[in-house]
């Protein structure tokens, strides 16, 4: 993801961050695990946790779960909602912290609840699975971070360190 983001540019970012979660979706809802019908989200029956268990041994596995929050399959997704964040920060510091810019990522963020929930009719809002319902919730929940936490129309450009700030 490090090189990704370094090397490419965000619209490229962003297509390849739809596509990973057109993906994993089709792969949760259409890919049978065996013993399962295709779609299954029980703690056993779901890809991500057999894609798991198929490539880490049990003592690599969390435990106190039968889904482990930090799978490998479900990995993928929450890369997507590091890139989103990646873009928001980019985004202010191109355009500076502004009142305008404060209140465009509070629409996209918006947008990435309601896009979430919709999506959460026919896909499983799933932190455990990571599911891309969850990754537009989650997103959209950061996205209206500066609006609500005061910190727009300081009317600065932002250096490295105050991205790292600005989520506390």
């Amino acid at each position: 993801l490090a090189v990704a983001v370094f090397y490419l540019p965000i619209r490229i970012l962003a297509s390849a961050s739809a596509l990973l979660l057109l993906g994993y979706w089709a792969a949760l809802t259409l890919v049978p695990v065996p013993g399962f019908e295709p779609g299954s989200m029980t703690p056993d029956g779901n890809l991500a946790v057999y894609i798991d268990r198929l490539m880490l041994p049990p003592n690599h596995l969390y435990a106190a779960a039968p889904v482990d929050p930090e799978g490998f399959f479900a990995t993928l997704p929450a890369c997507v909602t590091a890139v989103a964040g990646y873009c928001a920060g980019t985004y202010l510091r191109a355009v500076g912290n502004t009142s305008i810019a404060s209140v465009r990522l509070a629409l996209a963020g918006i947008a990435l609840l309601a896009g979430g929930y919709l999506w959460g009719l026919i896909l499983p809002v799933c932190k455990d699975l990571w599911t891309g319902s969850f990754v537009f919730i989650s997103a959209g929940r950061l996205g209206k971070f500066p609006v609500g936490n005061g910190h727009q129309g300081r009317g600065k450009k932002l250096d490295d360190a105050d991205i790292f700030r600005a989520g506390g």
